[in-house]
C-alpha cells in the first residue's frame, strides 16, 4: 500500500497529551497520529468543519453522540 509522508506542528500542551496518550496506549506516534488522520478523513463534512473550526463544550457533546450513534448504527 502506498504511505505519504506528512509533519505536523504541535504546541508543547498538544504534545504532552499525544505523548501520555500515545503511551498509555503502548502506540508509536506516527501509528496514533495516522489513525486520527484516517479516522477524520472518514466523518462526513459537519463533523470535520466541527473538529476543525472548533466548538463549544456542548456542541462537543453533541458532537460525541452523534459519531456514537455513527459507529453504532
Amino acid at each position: 500500500m502506498k504511505r505519504s509522508i506528512v509533519r505536523i506542528e504541535l504546541d508543547p500542551g498538544a504534545k504532552d497529551v499525544l505523548e501520555r496518550v500515545r503511551k498509555e496506549l503502548g502506540m508509536t506516534q506516527v501509528s496514533l497520529l495516522s489513525r486520527l488522520v484516517t479516522w477524520f478523513a472518514k466523518q462526513d463534512r459537519a463533523a470535520q468543519t466541527s473538529v476543525v473550526s472548533g466548538f463549544s463544550e456542548a456542541a462537543a457533546t453533541e458532537l460525541a453522540r452523534l459519531l456514537a450513534n455513527k459507529k453504532a448504527g
